[in-house]
């Protein structure tokens, strides 16, 4: 009978050759994956940095899952290790030969297997790992977009709400005037925040955007005095609200068929007392606290109240 232990062996060798080069495409497989995973974590770690990020929250999440991943891949470093030492047993057993070499041949295989076992299993649970990371990743940024969203829709309404006041205060030419837009953002503000010259002034802007001819004339005196209530005047500088505000004044009177003016007054200039109205006597204009209104040919209808010197 033919004696098959030497193409038994042979066989034996050829499946280890195999599951060497298997082995070693397992470690190559490992120290790749292990590199990716390094990467990410590093760029994890420069986004956690920014501390007064909206979405260092959900970052710290994924450090926590990341890490979770990270063990696991480290684990799976040690088996490729295992697995190269493996190698280089295998190395050097092939030299060997007898019956020394089938035990050893046949302790390896089973190494061997176990490990691809192992590898496996750690394979399937390291995706599982990365995939709920994923989720909760994209759940977080749905969740973050939505926020955003709503926060912007809700800033959009309001701008758009803000708009609207002002056109029914100032009218829809002042209302979008660029130069006084500052101003009459801090008249709205104090206006919300309670402030009486402010109420005061939005009140009687109110009452001449809603005014006809017969009634806009008598307004026009007590809108000079709670414009200058508001703003005072006591240098002679140019205000480009103070123009603004005569100027939708004059397009009201023209809309409604009136011919009431009105005549601005400045810090510096000579009292006359046909125009300006000053409870102490003195010979020229200090402070002003209202404008002159002229009638459609030009007389005085009401006078400017003034402080002098």
């Amino acid at each position: 009978m033919a004696d098959t232990s030497g193409d038994d062996l042979a066989q034996q060798r050829e499946s280890l050759l195999r599951q060497k080069r298997e082995a070693i495409q397992q470690a190559s497989d490992v120290d790749r994956k292990i590199m990716e995973l390094d990467i990410e974590v590093e760029s994890e770690k420069q986004a956690e940095e920014s501390p007064s990020s909206p979405q260092s929250d959900a970052r710290l999440s994924d450090r926590d899952s990341l890490g979770q991943v990270l063990k696991m891949l480290t684990a799976q470093e040690e088996r490729g290790t295992a697995v190269q030492q493996l190698v280089q047993t295998i190395n050097q057993t092939l030299g060997e030969s007898g019956e020394t070499q089938r035990q050893l041949i046949a302790n390896m295989d089973h190494t061997i297997g176990t490990l691809a076992n192992q590898l496996a299993a750690l394979h399937q649970e390291v995706r599982a790992e990365f995939q709920q990371t994923a989720s909760s990743r994209a759940a977080d940024e749905d969740s973050r977009r939505r926020s955003e969203q709503a926060a912007g829709q809700a800033a959009a309404e309001q701008q758009r709400r803000l708009a609207q006041w002002q056109n029914v205060i100032f009218g829809p030419a002042l209302a979008v005037d660029p130069a006084t837009a500052d101003v009459r953002q801090q008249l709205v503000d104090q206006l919300l925040d309670g402030q009486p010259a402010a109420c005061n002034l939005v009140g009687q802007l109110l009452q001449v955007q809603a005014a006809g001819a017969e009634r806009l004339p008598q307004l026009l005196q007590d809108l000079g005095e709670a414009y200058y209530a508001w703003r005072p005047k006591s240098e002679d500088v140019v205000d480009p609200m103070e123009q603004a505000t005569v100027a939708m004044v004059a397009e009201k009177t023209e809309a409604v068929g009136g011919g009431n003016t009105i005549e601005i007054v400045r810090p510096g200039d000579r009292f006359d007392s046909s125009r300006h109205d000053s409870k102490a006597r003195g010979a020229e204009v200090t402070a002003v606290h209202g404008w002159v209104v002229l009638r459609s040919n030009g007389k005085v209808y009401t006078r400017a109240r003034v402080s002098v010197q």
